[in-house]
């Protein structure tokens, strides 16, 4: 059993991988910049090898990567640096998993993807296949699988794209779902950036980290796959009443911005702004044909949402089990 090495450990879906790896009882290698921001989960220091360094280094990079089966990539920067700051680290993490042989794990954002409309229920798929990018972040996403998929042809490495909704989780900290789960906290209407009666898809990261690791053993050898992850389907009331109960507030309203209202609010608000990004997303909805990775994976489901949003807030700052 090799090693992975986990980058972006302290986020949301490298954390969410971090915590997957040692509760399957995996070997991992973790490259941080700051040491004193990692979680290691309890009872798994044995397990974690923690290395210190940046990831924008491609030298520390490959030295860390020495040795490990996998790459999960966990790398992001704040949305508005995403140009060309994202595509930096991506073109990094890409490097060295064809410079070292390591399987590199990403998961993909239906951030900015055009959906399709007039298939059959559920009303709108967005299958396995190349993304329909919407605006320069939509198109940035579809040069990054792109260039996995080369990076996996001319190397003879192998990658996974694990793709799901919106993340929400330990470490997720997108300005959209913090302006949620604060709302939440204090009884306040939730955000919605679209039709509220539009269903949007969410995931748990540690939901999307247990698929990845299965698929990385269980979903077939092809050099380059993409799977969908299943996740929870809702519409804005549905997911308002579920972040108030899961906040021990009850039902919470919508507060729902479309059109010209987002476009003013995203000069001035940093949800907004986010929100802009995902616009078509939000407005689809963008759901994911999740039939074939749960063909792969007998036996895979997934957590709960209330379960899943109590460890939310749970872990979140200011509460009793974030502020130990």
């Amino acid at each position: 059993m090799g090693r992975h090495l986990v980058v972006g450990a302290t986020g949301g879906f490298g954390g969410a991988a971090l915590r997957q790896l040692c509760a399957a009882g995996e070997p991992v290698r973790v490259l941080v910049r700051s040491r004193a921001k990692l979680k290691i989960p309890a009872g798994a220091a044995d397990q974690v090898e923690v290395v210190e360094g940046d990831a924008s280094v491609l030298s520390l990079l490959l030295d860390a990567a020495k040795d490990c089966e996998s790459i999960f990539s966990g790398l992001c920067v704040p949305f508005p640096r995403w140009i060309p700051g994202f595509q930096q680290l991506h073109d990094n993490a890409v490097e060295a998993s064809g410079l070292t042989g390591a399987t590199l794990v990403l998961p993909g954002r239906v951030l900015a993807c055009r959906p399709i409309y007039g298939v059959p229920q559920p009303p709108q798929l967005h299958t396995s296949m190349h993304l329909d990018g919407v605006g320069p972040y939509g198109r940035l996403l579809q040069a990054m699988e792109a260039q996995m998929e080369q990076n996996c042809s001319l190397r003879g490495v192998r990658a996974l794209v694990v793709r799901a909704g919106s993340l929400f989780g330990a470490g997720v900290d997108n300005p959209l779902m913090r302006e949620m789960i604060r709302a939440a906290r204090a009884g306040q209407p939730i955000l919605w950036p679209g039709d509220p009666e539009s269903m949007h898809l969410f995931s748990w990261s540690d939901d999307v980290a247990r698929a990845a690791i299965r698929l990385l053993r269980e979903g077939g050898g092809s050099p380059f796959t993409v799977w969908n992850v299943p996740g929870h389907a809702l519409t804005g009331p549905e997911w308002a009443a579920a972040l108030g109960a899961a906040a021990g507030k009850g039902a919470l309203p919508v507060q729902a911005r479309r059109g010209w209202t987002l476009k003013l609010a995203a000069m001035f608000r940093e949800p907004e702004a986010w929100a802009m990004g995902e616009r078509e997303a939000w407005e689809g909805p963008l759901l994911l044909d999740d039939r074939p990775t749960l063909a792969a994976l007998p036996g895979f489901r997934l957590t709960p949402l209330a379960e899943a949003l109590r460890s939310v807030f749970d872990n979140a700052p200011g509460s009793a089990q974030g502020a130990a």
